[in-house]
């Protein structure tokens, strides 16, 4: 959360349009300086989980990502180092939660 709320007060970083087809699924895209793309997404529903498919225009995004992801039961953010990132690949939302991707090189 803190890095998005920086993305607003840095004109640097660059919020990217988006779009998503679920009212309570929320994706917020920011392109930092020297290329790096963060996206976050927001599952607002207490009681469902929903498959988030990702669609790129940019083909130079990196398949390298660390995903972070904190849950209505979670004590902790967890993060997982993703090496071959599959872009096409679907992200399952648990309810209530915050799934964050950093692609990296």
């Amino acid at each position: 959360f803190f890095r998005f709320r920086q993305a607003t007060e840095n004109k640097n970083w660059k919020m990217l349009a988006n779009t998503s087809d679920q009212g309570l699924v929320e994706a917020h895209i920011v392109r930092h300086p020297g290329g790096k793309l963060s996206i976050m997404l927001i599952n607002k529903d207490p009681s469902n989980s929903y498959n988030v498919a990702l669609s790129f225009k940019d083909a130079s995004i990196s398949s390298n990502a660390t995903i972070y992801t904190y849950g209505e039961n979670s004590t902790a953010i967890t993060a997982q180092e993703i090496q071959g990132f599959d872009r096409s690949q679907v992200q399952t939302l648990a309810p209530y939660s915050i799934t964050t991707i950093v692609f990296h090189d």
